[in-house]
Protein backbone atom coordinates (compact mmCIF):
# COMPACT_ATOMS: atom_id res chain seq x y z
CA UNK A 1 0.00 0.00 0.00
CA UNK A 2 1.29 3.21 -0.52
CA UNK A 3 1.35 4.83 2.77
CA UNK A 4 2.93 8.36 1.52
CA UNK A 5 0.38 8.98 -0.79
CA UNK A 6 -2.58 7.88 1.52
CA UNK A 7 -1.28 10.65 4.18
CA UNK A 8 -1.00 13.52 1.62
CA UNK A 9 -4.52 12.84 0.13
CA UNK A 10 -5.78 13.35 3.87
CA UNK A 11 -3.81 15.99 4.83
CA UNK A 12 -4.73 17.73 1.82
CA UNK A 13 -8.38 17.30 2.62
CA UNK A 14 -7.95 18.14 5.93
CA UNK A 15 -6.03 21.33 4.80
CA UNK A 16 -8.99 22.52 2.23
CA UNK A 17 -11.70 21.60 5.12
CA UNK A 18 -9.59 24.02 7.43
CA UNK A 19 -9.36 26.87 4.89
CA UNK A 20 -13.28 26.30 4.02
CA UNK A 21 -13.50 26.69 8.10
CA UNK A 22 -11.75 29.99 8.32
CA UNK A 23 -13.00 31.32 5.33
CA UNK A 24 -17.07 30.50 5.23
CA UNK A 25 -17.43 30.07 9.77
CA UNK A 26 -19.78 33.02 9.21
CA UNK A 27 -21.41 32.59 5.75
CA UNK A 28 -25.39 31.07 5.41
CA UNK A 29 -24.90 27.33 4.48
CA UNK A 30 -21.32 27.10 5.90
CA UNK A 31 -21.89 23.69 7.46
CA UNK A 32 -23.67 21.81 5.15
CA UNK A 33 -20.44 23.39 2.86
CA UNK A 34 -18.21 22.05 5.24
CA UNK A 35 -19.59 18.21 5.35
CA UNK A 36 -20.23 17.76 1.80
CA UNK A 37 -16.41 18.91 2.16
CA UNK A 38 -15.76 16.74 4.59
CA UNK A 39 -17.23 13.85 2.75
CA UNK A 40 -15.66 14.14 -0.67
CA UNK A 41 -12.16 14.30 1.72
CA UNK A 42 -13.35 11.15 2.70
CA UNK A 43 -14.28 9.66 -0.34
CA UNK A 44 -11.35 10.46 -2.41
CA UNK A 45 -8.83 9.06 -0.05
CA UNK A 46 -10.99 6.06 0.21
CA UNK A 47 -10.51 5.96 -3.23
CA UNK A 48 -6.56 6.56 -2.91
CA UNK A 49 -6.16 3.89 -0.16
CA UNK A 50 -7.79 1.16 -2.37
CA UNK A 51 -6.25 2.52 -5.30
CA UNK A 52 -3.27 1.83 -3.70
CA UNK A 53 -3.84 -1.59 -2.05
CA UNK A 54 -5.01 -2.86 -5.65
CA UNK A 55 -1.93 -1.25 -7.31
CA UNK A 56 0.59 -3.06 -4.49
CA UNK A 57 -1.15 -6.52 -4.88
CA UNK A 58 -0.89 -6.09 -8.50
CA UNK A 59 2.95 -5.37 -8.56
CA UNK A 60 3.00 -8.54 -5.95
CA UNK A 61 2.09 -10.44 -8.54
CA UNK A 62 4.54 -9.74 -11.45
CA UNK A 63 7.27 -9.06 -8.96
CA UNK A 64 7.05 -11.66 -6.44
CA UNK A 65 10.40 -10.93 -5.73
CA UNK A 66 13.13 -13.64 -5.18
CA UNK A 67 13.89 -16.46 -1.86
CA UNK A 68 16.50 -18.77 -2.69
CA UNK A 69 15.89 -22.32 -1.54
CA UNK A 70 16.71 -22.75 2.68
CA UNK A 71 16.13 -26.43 2.13
CA UNK A 72 18.60 -28.39 0.10
CA UNK A 73 18.44 -31.81 -1.43
CA UNK A 74 20.33 -33.37 1.20
CA UNK A 75 17.44 -32.65 3.82
CA UNK A 76 14.97 -34.80 1.42
CA UNK A 77 17.40 -37.51 1.43
CA UNK A 78 18.91 -36.83 -2.03
CA UNK A 79 23.00 -37.00 -1.86
CA UNK A 80 22.72 -37.91 -5.79
CA UNK A 81 22.57 -34.57 -7.68
CA UNK A 82 24.04 -31.78 -9.69
CA UNK A 83 23.71 -27.83 -9.11
CA UNK A 84 23.50 -26.41 -12.31
CA UNK A 85 22.27 -23.74 -14.07
CA UNK A 86 20.95 -23.52 -17.32
CA UNK A 87 19.68 -20.98 -20.47
CA UNK A 88 16.41 -20.65 -21.71
CA UNK A 89 16.13 -19.74 -25.75
CA UNK A 90 15.24 -15.64 -24.51
CA UNK A 91 18.58 -16.03 -22.52
CA UNK A 92 17.83 -15.97 -18.50
CA UNK A 93 20.07 -17.95 -16.64
CA UNK A 94 18.07 -20.48 -14.05
CA UNK A 95 19.52 -22.05 -11.26
CA UNK A 96 18.42 -25.79 -10.66
CA UNK A 97 19.21 -29.07 -9.14
CA UNK A 98 19.40 -32.37 -11.30
CA UNK A 99 19.50 -35.85 -10.21
CA UNK A 100 20.77 -38.41 -13.26
CA UNK A 101 17.62 -40.83 -14.18
CA UNK A 102 18.48 -44.59 -13.54
CA UNK A 103 15.72 -45.77 -15.95
CA UNK A 104 16.26 -43.06 -18.53
CA UNK A 105 13.14 -41.16 -17.79
CA UNK A 106 13.26 -37.59 -16.44
CA UNK A 107 10.48 -35.32 -14.75
CA UNK A 108 10.94 -31.55 -14.93
CA UNK A 109 9.19 -29.89 -11.84
CA UNK A 110 7.80 -25.95 -12.38
CA UNK A 111 7.22 -24.47 -8.56
CA UNK A 112 4.77 -22.29 -8.08
CA UNK A 113 4.02 -18.39 -7.12
CA UNK A 114 6.45 -16.73 -4.20
CA UNK A 115 8.43 -20.14 -4.48
CA UNK A 116 11.28 -22.08 -5.60
CA UNK A 117 13.07 -24.99 -6.61
CA UNK A 118 12.80 -26.37 -3.04
CA UNK A 119 9.16 -26.69 -3.32
CA UNK A 120 9.01 -30.63 -4.90
CA UNK A 121 11.81 -31.66 -3.11
CA UNK A 122 9.93 -34.91 -1.22
CA UNK A 123 8.32 -35.20 -4.84
CA UNK A 124 11.48 -35.60 -6.32
CA UNK A 125 13.07 -37.70 -3.26
CA UNK A 126 10.12 -40.24 -3.99
CA UNK A 127 10.64 -40.30 -7.74
CA UNK A 128 14.54 -40.72 -7.31
CA UNK A 129 14.05 -43.72 -5.33
CA UNK A 130 12.22 -45.32 -8.23
CA UNK A 131 14.62 -44.41 -10.86
CA UNK A 132 13.75 -41.52 -12.28
CA UNK A 133 15.84 -38.53 -12.79
CA UNK A 134 14.46 -35.07 -11.85
CA UNK A 135 15.26 -31.51 -13.03
CA UNK A 136 14.45 -28.56 -10.15
CA UNK A 137 14.49 -25.34 -11.40
CA UNK A 138 14.33 -21.79 -10.02
CA UNK A 139 11.70 -20.17 -12.82
CA UNK A 140 12.67 -16.83 -14.15
CA UNK A 141 11.33 -14.60 -11.54
CA UNK A 142 12.22 -16.94 -8.90
CA UNK A 143 15.02 -18.36 -6.22
CA UNK A 144 18.49 -17.93 -7.59
CA UNK A 145 17.22 -17.64 -11.62
CA UNK A 146 17.50 -14.58 -13.33
CA UNK A 147 14.89 -12.57 -14.10
CA UNK A 148 11.38 -10.65 -12.14
CA UNK A 149 9.11 -10.42 -14.14
CA UNK A 150 6.46 -13.69 -13.19
CA UNK A 151 4.10 -14.14 -16.18
CA UNK A 152 1.71 -16.99 -14.83
CA UNK A 153 3.06 -19.32 -17.00
CA UNK A 154 3.21 -17.61 -20.75
CA UNK A 155 6.60 -16.41 -20.58
CA UNK A 156 8.02 -19.28 -18.40
CA UNK A 157 7.06 -21.79 -21.26
CA UNK A 158 10.98 -20.43 -22.46
CA UNK A 159 11.88 -22.17 -18.93
CA UNK A 160 10.38 -25.55 -20.27
CA UNK A 161 12.16 -25.28 -23.63
CA UNK A 162 15.53 -24.57 -21.53
CA UNK A 163 15.34 -27.30 -19.01
CA UNK A 164 14.32 -29.80 -21.88
CA UNK A 165 17.74 -28.25 -24.05
CA UNK A 166 19.67 -28.90 -20.91
CA UNK A 167 18.38 -32.84 -20.62
CA UNK A 168 19.15 -33.41 -24.54
CA UNK A 169 22.85 -33.00 -24.07
CA UNK A 170 23.23 -35.47 -20.64
CA UNK A 171 23.47 -39.08 -21.29
CA UNK A 172 21.43 -41.65 -20.04
CA UNK A 173 18.53 -39.95 -21.09
CA UNK A 174 15.61 -41.01 -23.28
CA UNK A 175 14.08 -37.83 -24.57
CA UNK A 176 10.63 -39.40 -25.24
CA UNK A 177 10.26 -39.91 -21.73
CA UNK A 178 10.22 -36.63 -20.49
CA UNK A 179 7.30 -35.32 -18.15
CA UNK A 180 6.31 -32.02 -16.02
CA UNK A 181 4.89 -31.66 -12.41
CA UNK A 182 3.89 -28.58 -11.66
CA UNK A 183 1.94 -26.17 -8.84
CA UNK A 184 -0.22 -23.59 -8.92
CA UNK A 185 1.30 -20.74 -11.90
CA UNK A 186 3.64 -24.06 -12.03
CA UNK A 187 0.78 -25.77 -13.46
CA UNK A 188 0.23 -23.06 -15.44
CA UNK A 189 4.00 -23.35 -17.21
CA UNK A 190 3.24 -26.91 -17.49
CA UNK A 191 -0.34 -26.89 -19.56
CA UNK A 192 1.14 -24.23 -21.76
CA UNK A 193 4.12 -25.91 -21.95
CA UNK A 194 2.64 -29.43 -22.92
CA UNK A 195 0.29 -27.84 -25.17
CA UNK A 196 2.89 -26.28 -27.48
CA UNK A 197 5.66 -29.00 -27.11
CA UNK A 198 4.84 -32.37 -28.26
CA UNK A 199 8.12 -34.48 -27.04
CA UNK A 200 7.01 -34.06 -23.40
CA UNK A 201 5.31 -37.20 -22.67
CA UNK A 202 3.22 -37.02 -19.51
CA UNK A 203 2.20 -34.00 -17.26
CA UNK A 204 1.14 -33.75 -13.73
CA UNK A 205 -0.75 -30.37 -12.74
CA UNK A 206 -1.57 -29.59 -9.17
CA UNK A 207 -3.49 -27.07 -7.73
CA UNK A 208 -4.52 -25.42 -11.24
CA UNK A 209 -6.39 -22.29 -12.04
CA UNK A 210 -8.84 -22.09 -15.58
CA UNK A 211 -7.81 -18.58 -15.99
CA UNK A 212 -5.47 -15.74 -14.51
CA UNK A 213 -9.10 -13.65 -14.48
CA UNK A 214 -10.99 -16.42 -12.09
CA UNK A 215 -7.42 -16.99 -9.82
CA UNK A 216 -7.51 -13.30 -9.22
CA UNK A 217 -11.47 -13.27 -8.57
CA UNK A 218 -10.48 -16.34 -5.87
CA UNK A 219 -7.78 -14.29 -4.66
CA UNK A 220 -9.13 -11.14 -3.66
CA UNK A 221 -11.77 -13.02 -2.09
CA UNK A 222 -9.66 -15.13 -0.42
CA UNK A 223 -6.29 -12.87 0.70
CA UNK A 224 -7.17 -9.87 0.25
CA UNK A 225 -10.77 -9.77 1.85
CA UNK A 226 -12.11 -7.96 -1.20
CA UNK A 227 -15.03 -8.48 -3.49
CA UNK A 228 -13.66 -9.68 -7.13
CA UNK A 229 -16.03 -6.51 -8.43
CA UNK A 230 -14.67 -3.89 -9.08
CA UNK A 231 -11.22 -4.76 -7.45
CA UNK A 232 -10.19 -7.95 -9.55
CA UNK A 233 -10.78 -5.70 -12.92
CA UNK A 234 -9.05 -3.52 -11.47
CA UNK A 235 -6.19 -5.20 -10.30
CA UNK A 236 -5.88 -7.14 -13.94
CA UNK A 237 -5.11 -3.56 -15.45
CA UNK A 238 -2.78 -2.41 -12.88
CA UNK A 239 -1.02 -5.46 -13.54
CA UNK A 240 -1.20 -5.14 -17.78
CA UNK A 241 0.43 -1.65 -16.98
CA UNK A 242 3.11 -2.84 -14.48
CA UNK A 243 4.27 -5.83 -16.56
CA UNK A 244 3.21 -5.19 -20.46
CA UNK A 245 1.25 -8.44 -20.11
CA UNK A 246 -1.46 -9.54 -21.73
CA UNK A 247 -3.37 -11.12 -18.55
CA UNK A 248 -6.21 -12.30 -20.57
CA UNK A 249 -3.63 -14.83 -22.56
CA UNK A 250 -3.41 -16.74 -19.57
CA UNK A 251 -6.53 -19.52 -19.80
CA UNK A 252 -4.88 -23.18 -19.05
CA UNK A 253 -8.46 -24.48 -19.67
CA UNK A 254 -8.09 -23.38 -23.31
CA UNK A 255 -4.60 -25.00 -23.38
CA UNK A 256 -5.12 -28.26 -21.83
CA UNK A 257 -7.13 -30.16 -24.52
CA UNK A 258 -4.16 -29.69 -27.03
CA UNK A 259 -2.30 -32.40 -24.34
CA UNK A 260 -4.19 -35.13 -25.78
CA UNK A 261 -3.40 -37.73 -26.78
CA UNK A 262 -0.48 -37.98 -24.09
CA UNK A 263 -1.32 -38.62 -20.14
CA UNK A 264 -2.82 -35.63 -17.69
CA UNK A 265 -2.79 -36.56 -14.11
CA UNK A 266 -4.98 -33.53 -12.39
CA UNK A 267 -3.90 -33.36 -8.65
CA UNK A 268 -6.32 -31.12 -6.02
CA UNK A 269 -6.50 -30.27 -2.51
CA UNK A 270 -10.48 -30.87 -1.48
CA UNK A 271 -10.61 -28.11 0.35
CA UNK A 272 -8.71 -25.61 -1.81
CA UNK A 273 -10.69 -22.11 -1.64
CA UNK A 274 -8.13 -20.16 -4.20
CA UNK A 275 -7.54 -22.74 -7.15
CA UNK A 276 -11.13 -24.83 -5.97
CA UNK A 277 -12.00 -28.26 -7.35
CA UNK A 278 -14.33 -26.89 -9.37
CA UNK A 279 -11.55 -25.38 -11.03
CA UNK A 280 -10.32 -29.02 -11.58
CA UNK A 281 -13.13 -30.63 -12.85
CA UNK A 282 -13.63 -27.59 -15.36
CA UNK A 283 -10.19 -28.10 -16.68
CA UNK A 284 -10.67 -32.25 -16.75
CA UNK A 285 -13.58 -31.72 -18.75
CA UNK A 286 -12.12 -29.75 -21.03
CA UNK A 287 -8.96 -32.40 -21.28
CA UNK A 288 -8.43 -34.94 -23.25
CA UNK A 289 -7.94 -38.62 -22.77
CA UNK A 290 -6.33 -39.88 -21.09
CA UNK A 291 -7.13 -37.83 -18.00
CA UNK A 292 -7.38 -38.47 -14.12
CA UNK A 293 -8.76 -36.59 -11.68
CA UNK A 294 -6.73 -37.23 -7.97
CA UNK A 295 -8.92 -35.09 -5.20
CA UNK A 296 -6.71 -35.35 -1.79
CA UNK A 297 -9.92 -35.05 1.32
CA UNK A 298 -8.79 -32.22 3.83
CA UNK A 299 -6.26 -30.71 1.90
CA UNK A 300 -5.91 -27.07 0.71
CA UNK A 301 -3.83 -25.28 -2.24
CA UNK A 302 -0.54 -25.88 -0.31
CA UNK A 303 -1.01 -29.07 1.90
CA UNK A 304 -1.06 -31.78 -0.34
CA UNK A 305 1.59 -33.14 0.05
CA UNK A 306 1.30 -32.78 4.30
CA UNK A 307 -2.61 -34.24 4.26
CA UNK A 308 -1.98 -36.72 1.20
CA UNK A 309 1.72 -38.08 2.33
CA UNK A 310 2.58 -41.23 0.69
CA UNK A 311 -0.40 -41.83 -0.45
CA UNK A 312 -0.34 -38.86 -2.98
CA UNK A 313 3.34 -39.86 -3.33
CA UNK A 314 2.84 -43.16 -4.70
CA UNK A 315 0.31 -41.93 -6.63
CA UNK A 316 2.57 -39.41 -8.64
CA UNK A 317 4.90 -41.48 -8.97
CA UNK A 318 2.95 -44.34 -10.15
CA UNK A 319 1.49 -42.29 -12.56
CA UNK A 320 4.94 -41.97 -13.94
CA UNK A 321 6.43 -44.84 -14.16
CA UNK A 322 3.04 -46.08 -15.93
CA UNK A 323 3.36 -43.22 -18.51
CA UNK A 324 6.71 -42.44 -18.86
CA UNK A 325 7.89 -46.45 -18.54
CA UNK A 326 5.24 -49.11 -19.42
CA UNK A 327 3.64 -46.92 -22.64
CA UNK A 328 7.22 -46.68 -24.03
Amino acid sequence: MNIPLFIAALFAGAAVIALLAWRGRQRRGFWLRLALAAGLVVALSACVLVNAVVFSKAYTLVYPGKTPAQAKPESAGINDYLDVRFTTPDGYHLAAWYLPPENGAVVIAAHGFAANRAHFLPEAAALQQAGFGVLLYDARWAGESDGSLHTFGLQEVGDIRGALDFLRGKPGIDPARIGLLGHSSGSSTALHAAAQIPTIAAVAAQSTFTSLEDNIDAGMRVLVGLPPFPFAPLMILYGESISGLDMHAVRPIEQVGQIAPRPLLLIQGAEDNLTTPDNARAIFAAAGEPKELYLVPGAGHDTILVVGGQAYLDKLVDFFRVNLLANH
